[in-house]
């Protein structure tokens, strides 16, 4: 294995690659979760930048198909019935179809405005039917893997045949072989882009008068495959339309133009039409908030018009760790990378042979300790009784772990009952000591080891191959960036040393050190990539004040009573009725700077709520832990916005309709004590 080079340098591999790399290095091991992708009828796969959409929907095009023949390995759409189908699609951000709207057509600025949706749609529809000519011409090459090779002599039949289509409008007229026609299809794509990069004054009148009707031109064409036979009769059509949370999430487009091209999209998908099947790669938030179909009142309906994978479903953690999917996938692309670097193959579990397992928490919390005595490092009351102040210092030496959790207990039993509480009596006399209580300890380890490296100048370190996967927050794109990160510090380690003391990180793992130090350097880089998204200043605003908020919170609570303050949750019936929080925090979440979940509340009323916890990887920047162990602090719709304003966002940008207060809905549930900074603490939460 060359260790001079760092085989996760290049993040995006996967959607740049070419097809004999596209095999190496994507990971089968999601499709059998995403088989309805690779079915019939329209799908929505939704989920944050990273999660792995592009790669799965990657997988439906041909000339990936036949790499993996070429490459002798199996395709990952083993069963039969899954590999009977040709599709086309159509890149949002790539294709160029976005540049429509951004310069004027005619004089009249209105009529611009009426006719940009259309002119959109006719890009779409000669882009992707120009994309299914290339699928028929890679599949009339023999020996490529195909089930059935298309027939190379039925493609002029079908080319004269699509061309009398009366989608067409005149613009396809006079075509009589294959070749014309391609050429014909790709010069009205030239001369749009052409126009838009003002090479040319005019949009010529033969393309302003021949538009054609999203979805129409492409269900024609799998008429003319079926009808001159180019196509078996069982084949699908699948449509692959990916990045599509662009047309609301972009400033290249006007929002309300957007709004317009998404409304021509959900037209495609409300036909229903059995001919084809629309697959939609997109963010969570963005797909939701417009379900308007174009020029009518009509809104799409899930289940009926289209259905949905939710990769950031499927990915996150389950309550049951053995149904969490995102380790074992993690293991394999991992491992994938490796592969493609070296050019070796490798067994077991090469993750944790890398990373090695995580430190035991107490090991951990003595690092945090060093030389500290008991009085720096605890908080240690001098009005306590004389022998719990001996106690703690004795167990101190022995334990910090289990002195930090041990004085926090104390804390407990004296807040409950301050007047009468026998704090000698208290006072164990064996083991196990009531603070060792699995769950009572496991909820409260990571906010001890946090208060403990605070007292003693210390930060929080993060090692092991359990810290990369939970630091990843499920995303494939931030596990890969810190595998970067920490193969970077690796490589500058090695530098100058004679080759007889480097070491091979496959056999000899990276030292723990190393490690913290990437993980770290991932984490700044993550925090500072905010920014480069649309409306990035504000949400890092926000999440600043969110971190010092939780920071402070959890270094305050000496009690350890609140170890799931590094979350907030708001009532579902709130956060629904409120449109500029709900985009907000929806932004937040499309970006992958927020994590959210529903959950039930653990009042009696059984409300359905939903919580928020920062990006995992933001957690070594802010110093705080990643686990997510107790109930999240509960707080009010007006109380999110609270902290929206004090942060200096304006949520008055993120959406059209102000909030009133016949509709917000308050939650009297009965609410936890967030601590909060100086300035704020003394409001109530």
């Amino acid at each position: 294995m060359q260790i001079e080079i760092n085989p996760f340098q290049e993040l995006y591999v996967t959607e740049t690659a070419e097809p004999a790399e596209f095999v190496r290095l994507f990971s089968p091991y999601l499709v059998e979760h995403a088989q309805l992708l690779y079915s019939h009828g329209n799908v929505v796969l939704k989920g944050t930048q990273g999660c792995g959409k592009s790669m799965l929907l990657n997988l439906l095009r041909p000339d990936i198909r036949a790499a993996y023949f070429d490459a002798k390995k199996e395709f990952p759409l083993s069963a039969a019935r899954l590999r009977r189908f040709i599709s086309a699609g159509i890149n949002i951000t790539r294709s160029g179809v976005t540049y429509i709207g951004q310069r004027p057509i005619g004089k009249d600025p209105e009529c611009d405005e009426a006719l940009f949706p259309l002119f959109f749609a006719d890009f779409v529809n000669y882009w992707i039917v120009i994309d299914l000519l290339r699928s028929l011409e890679y599949m009339t090459h023999p020996a490529r893997g195909f089930d059935d090779v298309i027939r190379a002599d039925a493609l002029n039949e079908f080319a004269k045949r699509l061309s009398q289509g009366m989608c067409w409008f005149g613009f396809l007229d006079g075509i009589e072989d294959y070749r014309s026609l391609r050429a014909k299809m790709e010069s009205r794509i030239t001369t749009y882009r052409s126009f838009h990069q003002a090479n040319i004054n005019y949009l010529p009148a033969n393309i302003q008068e021949t538009k054609t009707t999203i979805g129409e031109p492409i269900s024609w064409a799998a008429d003319c495959m079926w009808d001159t036979k180019l196509l078996p009769d069982d084949y699908h059509v699948f449509v692959r339309i990916d990045q599509h949370e662009f047309l609301s999430r972009s400033d290249d487009l006007r929002p309300e133009l957007g709004e317009q091209y998404r409304r021509v999209i959900n037209k495609a998908l409300s036909t229903r039409d059995p001919r084809i099947s629309y697959k939609v790669g997109t963010r969570r938030y963005a797909w939701d908030e417009n379900m308007v179909v174009f020029r009518t009142d009509q809104k799409l309906e899930k289940e009926r018009d289209y259905r949905v994978i939710d990769l950031d479903d499927l990915l996150r953690r389950q309550e049951v760790s053995s149904t969490w999917v995102f380790p074992a996938f993690a293991r394999d692309v991992f491992m994938r990378r490796l592969e493609y670097g070296s050019l070796e193959t490798y067994k077991g579990d090469l993750l944790r042979k890398v990373f090695k397992s995580a430190e035991k928490p107490n090991i951990v919390a003595s690092e945090y300790v060093g030389n500290s005595h008991a009085e720096r490092a605890l908080n240690i009351d001098n009005k306590w009784p004389t022998k719990w102040k001996s106690f703690l210092r004795t167990l101190f030496d022995e334990d910090p772990l289990s002195a930090k959790l041990a004085e926090a207990w104390l804390r407990q039993q004296i807040e409950r009952a301050p007047d009468s509480c026998n704090l000698e009596k208290l006072l164990p006399k064996t083991t196990p000591y009531p603070w060792n209580k699995t769950y009572w300890k496991k909820e409260r380890i990571r906010q001890a080891q946090m208060q403990l490296a605070s007292r003693c100048g210390q930060r929080l370190l993060w090692s092991g191959a359990e810290s990369v996967i939970a630091l990843s927050g499920a995303s494939t794109l931030i596990f890969l960036s810190i595998c970067q990160h920490i193969w970077d510090v690796f490589l500058r380690s090695q530098r100058g040393l004679p080759d007889k003391l480097k070491t091979n990180p496959r056999k000899s793992g990276i030292k723990r050190r190393i490690q913290a130090v990437g993980i770290q350097t991932a984490s700044t880089y993550w925090y500072h990539k905010i920014t480069e998204q649309p409306d990035g200043n504000d949400r890092q605003r926000f999440i600043d004040y969110l971190g010092r908020v939780f920071q402070e919170s959890m270094l305050g609570d000496n009690t350890m009573s609140s170890p799931g303050a590094n979350g907030f949750s708001i009532l579902k019936d709130g956060f629904e009725s409120d449109e500029q929080l709900k985009r907000f925090l929806g932004d937040a979440v499309d970006y992958g700077n927020l994590v959210d979940a529903p959950h039930t509340t653990k009042y009696k009323d059984r409300k359905q709520r939903i919580k928020w916890y920062l990006n995992p990887i933001y957690s070594p920047y802010y110093r705080i832990p990643e686990s997510h162990v107790k109930e999240p602090v509960y707080v009010t719709v007006n109380k999110v916005r609270e902290w929206i304003k004090e942060s200096g966002v304006s949520l008055g940008l993120f959406a059209s309709i102000p909030p009133t207060k016949s509709r917000e809905v308050k939650d009297n549930s009965g609410q936890l004590t967030l601590p909060f900074s100086a300035a704020s603490k003394s409001r109530e939460t």
